[in-house]
């Protein structure tokens, strides 16, 4: 029942209900993951007997495969930005250590 025309939330969709229901915490978007699926399509095409079944499982092959790579890439960026990240904050420490370390202008006049 609705007041004043708001509806209450919904506090989980059905792919969380799916998931869930499952007993899985949802899978990260690995290349280990679109890899697996993958090969999946790759030998469900093999095994096909019907020319539309082997174009679809083929399809989904490619698809899966460019997910993949789409992911390896992404994980590799991520590691490059995490390394660069971290060299950023060390040169940050030890320009704030240094500076703490410096003399102020008024300890120069005293």
């Amino acid at each position: 029942m609705s007041h004043g025309g708001i509806r209450a939330p919904r506090p989980f969709s059905l792919i969380h209900l799916y998931r869930f229901t499952k007993g899985d915490l949802p899978m990260a978007q690995s290349y280990e993951f679109y890899s697996q699926r993958a090969d999946e399509a790759a030998a469900a095409a093999k095994k096909a007997e019907l020319n539309n079944v082997r174009e679809r499982e083929l399809r989904a092959e490619k698809t899966w495969r460019g997910l993949a790579e789409q992911a390896r890439k992404t994980a590799l960026d991520r590691e490059k930005a995490d390394a660069e990240r971290v060299a950023r904050r060390e040169a940050e420490a030890q320009a704030a250590a240094a500076a703490a370390a410096a003399p102020a202008e008024g300890d120069l006049a005293a």
